[in-house]
């Protein structure tokens, strides 16, 4: 292990000059050769460590009339307190589109989690969430879990992070006729690199099997690009693919979104 933590291999690699620009070309091409799930992505939700409170606000809104009414909505609030080796994150996630007041997209979901930086490179983590998503047929999921969170490599442009948590989840689908309680994994590997202090990439893929059953699981792999116009203004453009091995009856076995926001930190 060095002086910031990362594993020392791990180190060795990325430090080769040659790493500064191919670890952004990496990022890119996982998020393209992935596959696709309804997993929720916190990790590019988490903020600096900071001491105190941070977060930001994202509000994103149109209406189009031809000879339909399309209305999109979203509403991102994140807040996030830190305090010594101590970090609590909150978010709600509201989005909505309608097509001549038929849902398209009606979903949401609340996050707390908490972290504690037991060493530089071990961050023992628990989560609670609630979840719904009616294009899936998910009138209500609950979830909460532990484990650990890795550093794997983290310098002033670029982090990596692994996590290994094991949680508990209920389901309740396609209007009660069906209900889910289940153990799952939820491994991840998130990376980040920062071009400047104005443009930045993030990406992260999450896998959750089944620990009962391995062949049911899902796969989740998101990739956002960040510009800042300033201190506290910016754009956020993401792409994610999703692969869920035993969708509810009637829905595909993967999704994908493009989605554009712009951003208010405080």
């Amino acid at each position: 292990m060095n002086t910031n933590g990362a594993l020392q291999p791990c180190a060795i690699f990325l430090f080769y000059p040659t790493m500064r620009f191919l670890i952004p070309f990496l990022l890119i091409c996982f998020t393209c050769c992935s596959l696709p799930a309804q997993v929720i992505n916190t990790e590019n939700k988490r903020l600096d460590q900071k001491d105190g409170w941070s977060g930001h606000v994202d509000f994103g809104f149109s209406l189009t009339q031809n000879t339909k009414q399309i209305l999109q909505g979203s509403n991102q609030i994140l807040a996030q307190y830190h305090k010594h080796k101590n970090t609590l994150l909150l978010i709600n996630d509201l989005r909505l589109m309608q097509v001549d007041r038929s849902d398209l997209l009606n979903r949401g979901f609340q996050h707390v989690r908490f972290n504690h930086e037991l060493r530089p490179y071990l961050i023992p983590e628990a989560f609670v969430q609630a979840q719904y998503d009616q294009i899936w047929k998910l009138d209500f999921r609950f979830l909460t879990g532990a484990g650990p969170r890795f550093r794997i490599f983290q310098n002033d442009t670029t982090k990596v992070f692994a996590g290994a948590l094991v949680m508990y989840e209920f389901e309740q689908v396609d209007g009660g006729s069906e209900y889910n309680r289940d153990f799952r994994m939820s491994s991840y590997l998130s990376g980040s690199y920062n071009w400047t202090s104005r443009l930045g990439i993030d990406h992260i893929t999450y896998f959750q099997p089944l620990l009962t059953d391995f062949r049911d699981f899902r796969i989740s792999t998101e990739t956002n690009l960040r510009v800042a116009f300033s201190k506290h203004l910016g754009l956020k453009v993401g792409f994610g693919l999703n692969y869920d091995a035993r969708p509810p009856a009637g829905l595909p076995t993967q999704i994908y979104n493009l989605t554009n926001s712009i951003s208010y930190v405080f």
